[in-house]
């Protein structure tokens, strides 16, 4: 079984790290005739997030907490050689993505903290998939709208969202 997940691997965060890194590990240590990897994936406000976090904490703590801030983003990309990434992390847009997930794996596990919340990585998201995998089950794990004030959106968004986990198998 080729299993991939769709999660935060990307932010210049030790704990989404890890739990990429301890997801990934644990199911390749439990299900060791799967192939394992984490769809290298990462939303483009997301992307833009990591740079402007870098110009906050110049503008707010100094020259200096901006090079303590490039460095780390050079650790945590060094870091990145130990996770088992997708080989390809160049996607044009959504349907692209969802087409390769549905071509390469037949479990999809969509998961950490705050994967569902669209205001953080945009909308649409990857992470909410409003689209019909035809031979790929779909899964989450973990997931929250970590600080998403989701009463306050759009009915048809929240209807959207809840079409899209009624398709995920669990």
């Amino acid at each position: 079984m080729r299993i991939g997940i769709l999660t935060f691997h990307k932010p210049i965060n030790y704990g989404a790290f890890l739990q990429a890194f301890a997801l990934s590990t644990q199911l390749s240590n439990k299900f060791k005739e799967s192939h394992v990897e984490i769809i290298d994936y990462i939303a483009p406000l997301e992307k833009k997030k990591i740079f402007i976090n870098v110009l906050w904490g110049v503008k707010h703590y100094g020259f200096l907490n901006g090079i303590r801030d490039l460095y780390k983003i050079n650790s945590f990309n060094n870091a990145y050689k130990v996770l088992a990434l997708s080989q390809k992390n160049h996607f044009d847009d959504l349907n692209d993505l969802y087409k390769f997930i549905d071509n390469t794996y037949d479990l999809l596990i969509i998961g950490s903290d705050a994967v569902f919340n669209w205001k953080q990585n945009g909308y649409p998201t990857a992470f909410i998939p409003i689209y019909s995998f035809k031979r790929c089950k779909v899964v989450s794990y973990a997931a929250s709208v970590h600080g998403l004030r989701y009463l306050d959106e759009p009915k048809g968004r929240i209807d959207e969202c809840g079409q899209s986990f009624d398709k995920m198998s669990l």
